[in-house]
């Protein structure tokens, strides 16, 4: 132990010695403590954090290949998805989104008019089902409903937690109401 403190006081003295030097290692020994662990906690965030969904280890995605066109991780064709769900038999459900790409920026834009000031939003296209298969529920309201799946049946929407706090203030009174999508009324579901 006489020997550790002996070495240290030697490095406290010959740190002293040299403020500018000493300096630049603490700056350099703070940014490596910083930066790895900003990776991760990132790495946490997306890798090892379960997904918030029941039994997140069951899901899994399917896309379509097609070598002779060149395509790879293809978004599955409607006809395809509806062919598949009727005939599993080896899945708990099978549900299909439009609008994320694991190669580009999440959903398509719209825009959302008739509430203050336009604003330009991130959306996805889902079927019915989707949140049963995920096994989420809405905080407000109900999910979509199988007959919403198909086009001309009535338009729904269910709001993120982060738009329904932005753009309509956490107010409840929200579910029921008609907002404006692309100058399409759209009724708020959840």
């Amino acid at each position: 132990m006489n020997r550790f403190w002996a070495d240290f006081r030697y490095a406290v003295r010959s740190l002293s010695r040299e403020p500018g030097f000493t300096a630049v290692a603490a700056l350099t020994l703070a940014l490596g403590i910083g930066t790895t662990t900003a990776m991760f906690s990132a790495a946490h965030a997306v890798l090892w954090r379960p997904l918030p969904f029941a039994q997140p280890d069951r899901l899994v995605e399917i896309w379509e290949t097609n070598p002779l066109m060149h395509w790879t991780d293809a978004p599955v064709a409607p006809a395809n998805f509806a062919d598949w769900q009727r005939r599993n038999k080896l899945l708990s459900g099978i549900a299909a989104y439009n609008g994320q790409s694991i190669k580009a920026d999440a959903g398509f834009d719209v825009f959302l008019t008739g509430s203050g000031e336009p604003q330009r939003l991130k959306a996805t296209a889902v079927t019915g089902n989707l949140f049963r298969v995920l096994g989420s529920s809405a905080r407000l309201g109900r999910t979509f409903t199988d007959d919403e799946t198909f086009a001309g049946k009535s338009r729904v929407a269910v709001l993120s937690d982060a738009l329904w706090q932005s753009a309509f203030g956490g107010d409840p009174n929200i579910v029921g109401k008609n907002i404006s999508l692309n100058g399409r009324n759209f009724a708020v579901v959840a």
